[in-house]
């Protein structure tokens, strides 16, 4: 079907032209004599939005993709955020880059609720992008750093949790609250009460040792030690970090320390160019099937939740598994799980038939719970592989080219116009090649955190290196240890 004058319809039109809903709209979009609604308007009020600001700013239809430009502008503030940040976090400390996160992910985001001209939004949410992935980066290095290595797995996934169930409280909000002005009120303005983390956390031991400050590491290590009920000698804890002691702080700048660090010798350049794939495969895969979920048939909350509650036994299931098998197999199986099943769901997409439909939503649900599994690794797995000096810089690098993968996500949906499974296909196709090269890095299992360049580069020295690192687990390590006491 053609319009009166030749030209083809918009494809999420119900007939003729998608324009009607535009020339009421806050766009100058001319009237056309089309009297026939928008497919995407008349779906999004039927799901019971009254408000959002792809609706009031007339990003609907033909004037979708402005909508996807301006969301994935949130991904580049992550991808400027994860590197400006990381490399903030250790030449500053990771508590003050941490508050510095907060002031970006509050204040911006509020002002956004009044911003009606798409270049401030644009940028505010540029600067809330730079704050979130700050907050989770800088507080994921920070527990890591906290705790002794039989506990770094387990805090390392279970931080992931709340993540999850913050976007299930997202979710929530969302369903009672309609309207996305008062939406994105009631989501960030609590957040600035998170500026009094300043008084309430400790910096990273571990970062302060790396820079020469062992006074102040002492000082944190003894609070803890009183905190905790521990008859301990503060001395023999600290020589257990014999290197970082031995070396002044001009020393370690010597031996480390500089963004290049992470290219040099070819091991790490290789090391550093798989992780930076494995980042952007997970977060291909992960934000694609997010975004996908609300174009499911059926209650587009309904949806959001389940995509959301499928992270929480995936990211209990890596830290069950990741201490007994080791990181690398564990990595590699959920990357190739998380691949086939995209490459499956994209295929039955297609059909509308009630059967092929729910073993639709099987593999996509299949195609999240491996991608979360495989976020959730990959964030453990950079801490294990990069030494102490770099490893912010690392991890921020990594979350860098990882900002990529969901700038990308964004992207890579438009070519559903294409060919509806495409977009599946093509994230399938990704994270089943990161499922092989992920048989390429050293296996970290028992290992002890690097903390200079030539520790990182002799993990496995004296390992015998097979698929399966079998290990004793920490769940098991904790039952044997509360029994001796």
């Amino acid at each position: 079907m053609v319009d009166i004058n030749g030209s083809r319809p918009c494809r999420c039109c119900l007939l003729i032209h998608c324009c009607t809903y535009l020339s009421n709209s806050k766009l100058n979009v001319p009237d056309v004599p089309s009297k026939e609604s928008c497919k995407t308007y008349l779906d999004t009020i039927s799901q019971g939005v009254r408000s959002s600001i792809s609706m009031d700013s007339g990003w609907v239809c033909e004037h979708a993709y402005i909508g996807t430009l301006v969301g994935a502008s949130y991904m580049i503030g992550m991808l400027i955020g994860s590197f400006v940040l990381g490399i903030f976090s250790d030449k500053f400390g990771r508590r003050l880059a941490l508050i510095v996160s907060v002031l970006l992910v509050s204040i911006p985001s509020t002002l956004a609720s009044f911003a009606h001209n798409i270049y401030i939004f644009t940028f505010l949410r540029i600067l809330t992008g730079m704050g979130g992935i700050g907050c989770f980066m800088v507080c994921f290095v920070l527990v890591v750093e906290y705790v002794s290595l039989e506990y770094t797995l387990l805090i390392g996934i279970a931080i992931e949790i709340p993540f999850a169930i913050g976007e299930l409280i997202l979710g929530i909000e969302a369903y009672f609250v309609r309207e996305w002005v008062y939406l994105q009120l009631v989501a960030y303005t609590p957040l600035i009460a998170l500026l009094g983390l300043w008084f309430i956390i400790p910096e990273s031991p571990r970062w302060l040792l790396s820079v020469g400050r062992e006074k102040e590491a002492g000082s944190i290590i003894s609070s803890a030690i009183k905190e905790n009920g521990k008859n301990m000698d503060v001395d023999l804890l600290m020589s257990q970090n014999q290197k970082a002691l031995q070396n002044s702080p001009g020393d370690i700048e010597s031996q480390g320390g500089s963004f290049m660090d992470m290219f040099t010798p070819v091991p790490m350049l290789l090391r550093s160019l798989n992780m930076f794939y494995q980042w952007f495969s997970v977060t291909l895969c992960y934000y694609g099937l997010s975004f996908a979920s609300t174009s499911l048939s059926g209650d587009i909350y309904t949806n959001f939740a389940l995509t959301i509650i499928i992270e929480i036994p995936a990211h209990i299931v890596c830290m069950l598994l990741m201490d007994c098998w080791g990181r690398r197999p564990i990595l590699s199986i959920f990357q190739i799980m998380s691949g086939v099943s995209c490459i499956i769901a994209g295929l039955l997409s297609v059909y509308t038939d009630s059967f092929r439909f729910s073993v639709h939503i099987f593999f996509f649900l299949l195609g999240k719970f491996g991608g979360t599994a495989c976020f959730a690794i990959v964030f453990v797995y950079a801490a294990e592989l990069f030494p102490t000096n770099i490893r912010n810089t690392a991890i921020g690098c990594c979350s860098c080219v990882a900002r990529l993968g969901g700038f990308c996500a964004f992207i890579i949906g438009l070519l559903k116009s294409v060919w509806g499974p495409l977009p599946m296909i093509l994230v399938g196709i990704i994270a089943s090649v990161a499922g092989v090269l992920a048989l390429g890095f050293p296996e970290t299992i028992g290992s002890s955190l690097p903390e200079t360049k030539e520790d990182a580069l002799n993990i496995e020295k004296g390992k015998r290196r097979g698929f399966f690192e079998c290990s004793i687990p920490w769940w098991y390590k904790q039952k044997v240890h509360s029994e001796i006491e």
